[in-house]
C-alpha cells in the first residue's frame, strides 16, 4: 500500500496529481492494445478478495461481442473492519479514477460507474467533486477519442448492504434495482450493466493499473 498511499498522490486537485503522475494513463493512450498483456505481465490480481487474474476479465470484455461497454470500480467494501477501499477513494481518488480510464481505453468503455457505499458520504462528495475534475479536463477527451465515444464517469451509491459488492448484485445496483445476485453464467463480461459486456474490477485493483 505504499505506494497507493504516497503523500504526492493524496489529495483534491487533479492538477495537482497530473503534476507528479498520470504515466500509466498516458501511456496507455500511446498503445491501447498494449494495456491488457502489460497487465498480464504485471501479475495483477483482483484485490477484491477473490484474486482472479485481472487481465483475463479485462480481456475477456475487450473481446465480448456489442457496444456500450462499461466498468464498475467496486468500492462497496461493507465486509466488517475492512477500509481500504473507502480510505483509497478518500484520499487518492484520481489515482482510482486515473486506473479506471486506463480500463476504459483496454476494453473500449464508454460508462464508468464509480461504485461507492453511502455509509460514508464525505468519500461520496469528494468522489464527485473529483469526477468533476476530470469531466472539465482535456486528459478525458483524449480517453474518450481512444475509446471512440464520450466517456461519462458517474458516481453511483450502493445500497450499502454486503451482498451489494458480488458483482453482478453491483449490475443490478447500477441498474438501478435491488442488489440481488443473479446466477452465473452468463458473467457481468458477457451480459452486465443493461445487457452490455462490463468490467466490474475492486478499487485497489484499478489504483493499481493506473
Amino acid at each position: 500500500m505504499r505506494v497507493l498511499t504516497d503523500p504526492a498522490l493524496r489529495g483534491a486537485s487533479l492538477d495537482a496529481y497530473l503534476a507528479v503522475a498520470g504515466a500509466g494513463l498516458r501511456a496507455a493512450l500511446l498503445d491501447p492494445a498494449a494495456i491488457i498483456p502489460e497487465i498480464e505481465a504485471a501479475g495483477l490480481r483482483g484485490l477484491g478478495g477473490a484474486g482472479f487474474p485481472a487481465h483475463r476479465k479485462w480481456a475477456a470484455v475487450a473481446a465480448a461481442p456489442g457496444p456500450g461497454r462499461w466498468i464498475i470500480a467496486n468500492g462497496n467494501e461493507d465486509e466488517p473492519g475492512t477500509f481500504k477501499d473507502r480510505f483509497l477513494l478518500a484520499e487518492t481518488p484520481h489515482q482510482v479514477i486515473e486506473g479506471a480510464l486506463v480500463a476504459a481505453v483496454a476494453v473500449r468503455a464508454a460508462q464508468v460507474a464509480l461504485y461507492v457505499n453511502p455509509r460514508e458520504p464525505a468519500t461520496v462528495a469528494g468522489l464527485r467533486d473529483a469526477a468533476a475534475q476530470w469531466a472539465a479536463h482535456p486528459l478525458l477527451a483524449e480517453v474518450s477519442a481512444a475509446v471512440g465515444e464520450a466517456v461519462a464517469l458517474r458516481v453511483v451509491e450502493s445500497s450499502g448492504l454486503y451482498i451489494g459488492g458480488e458483482e453482478t448484485a453491483a449490475v443490478a445496483s447500477v441498474q438501478g434495482g435491488f442488489p440481488f445476485p443473479s446466477l452465473k453464467p452468463p458473467f457481468p463480461a458477457q451480459h452486465g450493466v443493461h445487457g452490455a459486456p462490463t468490467l466490474v474490477t475492486n478499487v485497489e485493483t484499478l489504483a493499481q493499473a493506473g
